[in-house]
């Protein structure tokens, strides 16, 4: 996974009152003084941890935040642009050749599940410049894991189209727009500025685009290829009264439904940029390096160190606060839909 350059972050965490304890008897805490060590001392911390999740908090519905799974995402039904928004353009150029703004690409319907986990090794170094100040460092190495399972029904009842034609056969698609182009010119030639003429234009214009994103298409014998269909014949026929031939007789559509291939095939195509959804796991790597001063204000009732005798013998306590910087590991990658940053962003 590609690393973004650190950078800390403003040291803000003030006055973070850590370890007040009061009251307690002397046999409580022994000779224990934490988080604050003496002057000269060191302390060297190693206590790997282990994190997994299948959730995320989101906002719902309402705007009230919500858990929600991980792969609702991906999760759709049917799968359109409301998971896809890159299909709003071809969308909206279908929505025009076929005169229904309300128009939705459907490919199906899919599920996700996904688990992700990071194992950390936080290497942490304390030291005691006074008795009343501590430094540290922590260096944790960790290497997060997505796993995912993901699967697409897509059929003539959950789903109406499939791989663009112009992906699966460009020269049919050529052939088609060329013949419609050759009568259009004619068309306009003899009847400008008629209105039959004007809504071939615009048919033709949001067919040519729909076909130049390359990704989806209604397939034949679905709800939209009829209706595409049904227009193309419309219009042939209204050139045809007006003395125009040549409009092409059937309109290219798609020939099968998705399948799991071919929607990660459209994922790592030119539109999405994106790694296939599968299980990865990523090398170790540095995560946020955590730089930390404790401060201590108050105490009584420990050890004498060389500030003198304890100031309360009946009693302990301790106060104090931790300032706190931390390195920026940066965002995941968009492109990665299932992978996370080894850093604390998720």
């Amino acid at each position: 996974m590609k690393r973004s350059t650190s950078r800390f972050r403003p040291l803000a965490l003030g006055l973070a009152l850590g370890s007040l304890c009061l009251g307690l008897s002397p046999q409580g805490l022994g000779g224990q003084e934490l988080p604050w060590l003496p002057r000269g001392k060191v302390r060297l911390d190693f206590a790997p941890t282990f994190w997994t999740w299948d959730s995320r908090y989101g906002i719902g519905p309402s705007g009230a935040k919500e858990v929600e799974l991980l792969g609702l995402d991906l999760t759709g039904n049917p799968l359109g642009s409301d998971i896809l928004p890159d299909l709003a353009d071809l969308e909206a150029d279908l929505a025009l050749a076929l005169g229904d703004p309300s128009y939705r690409v459907q490919l199906g319907v899919s599920q996700a599940y996904m688990d992700q986990s990071r194992l950390v090794f936080p290497l942490r170094l304390e030291v005691g410049v006074t008795d009343w100040l501590a430094v540290g460092a922590m260096a944790p190495i960790v290497r997060p894991r997505s796993e995912i399972l993901f699967t697409l029904d897509a059929d003539s009842l959950t789903a109406s189209d499939g791989t663009s034609p112009f992906v699966e056969s460009a020269s049919a698609v050529t052939f088609f727009l060329d013949g419609f182009r050759t009568a259009l010119l004619e068309a306009q030639n003899s009847h400008p500025g008629d209105p039959d003429v004007a809504d071939a234009q615009a048919y033709f214009d949001a067919l040519t685009r729909a076909y130049a994103h390359g990704t989806f298409f209604p397939v034949l014998g679905s709800a939209p290829g009829n209706q595409l269909q049904g227009r193309l014949d419309e219009l042939r026929t209204a050139l045809e009264v007006l003395g125009v031939p040549g409009i092409p007789t059937t309109v290219p559509l798609a020939g099968s439904y998705l399948d799991e291939d071919e929607f990660q095939a459209f994922l790592g195509g030119p539109i999405m940029r994106a790694f296939p959804l599968e299980d990865y796991t990523s090398l170790f790597s540095l995560g946020d390096v955590e730089l930390t001063a404790n401060i201590r204000i108050l105490r009584g009732g420990f050890e004498p160190d060389s500030l003198g005798p304890a100031l309360a013998p009946g009693g302990r306590s301790v106060m104090g606060f931790r300032m706190r910087g931390r390195s920026s590991d940066g965002s995941p990658s968009p492109h990665k839909l299932s992978r996370i940053s080894v850093g604390e962003r998720l």
